[in-house]
């Protein structure tokens, strides 16, 4: 053990942009440690796992997770980036407005931003037939699709609060989770759903370059050379 929390995960971003971000304010550059392994040594993990074997990482099959320095292992990338968040209040450190505890009404409005965004992958409809897959994609995205309504409900809140971020001039957890979300669409790692799809939503599109030039993103990217 080093003594530091331990993130694992695959030398990509997506869905952990949160976990190290929030990791990355608590603990700063060297007061955690960001471990990643390709996919075959994923794949080996996984079979030890389902072995039994005493020797096997992973805790349910699944990344991200984070082992404490207690020795525990616990994973789901929004509980890690929430822990991170709670430490540093634990442990005074100032992290601006990423958790807002403090701020009841912004608490909320963050929260309920995770929960939809991280909704929007996980329920992501998949299917072994392509033409299946395409169909039970379209259908998800569309205003009447779950994916639709929860994209409307966050491009409403992103008005509620004067500023470039989801409470305003400051980023929030919930900043994060959105972006990973919306660069997966952007980019066309959403398959099915294609990047025009975002013109839909402009304040949603638009709060894609705030993020990526934000502080924690600039600071980050500043001490690891590469983004989170």
């Amino acid at each position: 053990m080093s003594g530091k929390p331990e993130l694992l995960y695959f030398a990509a971003s997506g869905r952990v942009i949160p976990a190290r971000i929030a990791l990355f304010a608590a603990f700063g550059k060297d007061g955690w440690v960001n471990e990643t392994l390709d996919f075959s040594q994923f794949k080996a993990e996984k079979e030890k796992l389902a072995n039994g074997a005493p020797d096997a990482r992973l805790v349910s099959g699944a990344l991200p997770q984070l082992k404490l320095p207690s020795g525990k292992t616990f994973c789901q990338s929004i509980s890690i980036a929430r822990w991170a968040c709670i430490a540093a209040h634990h442990n005074n450190v100032d992290t601006k407005n990423l958790y807002p505890i403090q701020n009841p009404d912004h608490f909320i409005t963050m929260d309920e931003a995770c929960g939809f965004a991280m909704e929007i992958l996980d329920k992501c409809p998949h299917d072994s037939d392509a033409d299946a897959k395409k169909r039970k994609r379209e259908e998800y995205a569309a205003d009447t699709g779950f994916m639709g309504k929860a994209m409307g409900i966050l491009e409403k809140r992103m008005a509620e609060y004067p500023g470039e971020f989801l409470l305003g001039g400051d980023p929030c957890l919930a900043d994060f989770v959105i972006y990973g979300l919306m660069i997966m669409v952007n980019s066309g790692n959403f398959d099915y759903v294609p990047a025009a799809y975002l013109e839909k939503f402009p304040l949603l599109f638009k709060h894609m370059d705030a993020v990526k030039n934000c502080m924690w993103m600039k600071q980050y990217e500043e001490a690891y050379g590469k983004s989170p």
